[in-house]
C-alpha cells in the first residue's frame, strides 16, 4: 500500500503540472455549473458527479472553482492509478520484487498518462470518477479471491456491489465493470468453490489460500 500511494501521488504530481487553470472545452463548463448550483447536466444525468464536486469545491476553498473541480478530477484519476498498481502487483506475485514493483509502477503510471486519460485528468469530466470506481472495483475482487473462504470476502462482495451501483449515478462504464467482476467471481470460484466460511462449517482451505487462512 505505501508503493501504491507514492505510485498515486507521482502520477497525481504530473496531472497538478498540466492541470488547466480554467474551464476547457466540450461538457467541463456545463459540469461545473451544475456542481455549483447542483443542477443537472445532460442525460442520463450525472447525480453521483455533481453532488461530488459541489461538495470538493466547498471543501477545497484553494483557487477558482473551475480549478477546483479540475484539482478532483486529477485526484480520483491518480487514486485510480493507486487502485491499477496494486492489481497488477498481485497479479505478479512469485516475481522478485523489483520486477513485481517496477512492473506494477510502470503499467499505472504509463496507463494513466495515455493521452485520452491524461487529458481528462485535468479538467473536469466524469470519467476520472469512472475510472476510480472501475480500478477500485478490480482491486476488491482480487483481494476477494484472496480472502474466499473466510468471514472478510462477504464484506469485499458487498462493497464491490455497493460501489458499482453508487457508480451508476456518476456514468454508466461502471456497468461493464461490474459484469467483468461477475465473470471474475465465476471463473474463480468454478474450478475451487470457497468454504462455508462460518464456525463449525469451513471445509479445508484451498491449496493456494493456506497462507491467507492461518
Amino acid at each position: 500500500y505505501r508503493e501504491a500511494g507514492a505510485v498515486a501521488l507521482l502520477v497525481l504530481v504530473g496531472y497538478v503540472i498540466t492541470l488547466a487553470p480554467t474551464v476547457t472545452l466540450w461538457d467541463a463548463g456545463e459540469f461545473i455549473t451544475a456542481a455549483k448550483v447542483l443542477g443537472v447536466p445532460h442525460q442520463p444525468g450525472t447525480p453521483l458527479f455533481v453532488m461530488l464536486g459541489h461538495v470538493w469545491a466547498d471543501v477545497v476553498a484553494i483557487g477558482q472553482y473551475a480549478w477546483r473541480l479540475n484539482m478532483m478530477s486529477a485526484c480520483f484519476s491518480a487514486a485510480g492509478a493507486g487502485c491499477l498498481f496494486l492489481v497488477a502487483e498481485r497479479l505478479l506475485a512469485g516475481e522478485e520484487r523489483l520486477l513485481r514493483i517496477g512492473g506494477a509502477a510502470a503499467a499505472a503510471i504509463l496507463s494513466a498518462f495515455v493521452f485520452t486519460g491524461w487529458q481528462n485528468s485535468n479538467e473536469t469530466e466524469v470519467y476520472t470518477v469512472a475510472t476510480f470506481s472501475v480500478a477500485a472495483i478490480s482491486w476488491l475482487a482480487v483481494r476477494w479471491r484472496d480472502v474466499r473462504g473466510t468471514a472478510r470476502a462477504p464484506h469485499l462482495l458487498l462493497l464491490i456491489v455497493y460501489i458499482a451501483a453508487l457508480s451508476i449515478g456518476n456514468h454508466l462504464l461502471a456497468l461493464l465493470a461490474g459484469a467483468a467482476a461477475l465473470l471474475f467471481l465465476f471463473f474463480s470460484l468454478c474450478p475451487a468453490p470457497s468454504p462455508d466460511p462460518r464456525p463449525g462449517r469451513r471445509g479445508p482451505p484451498l491449496a493456494g489460500d493456506r497462507h491467507l487462512l492461518r
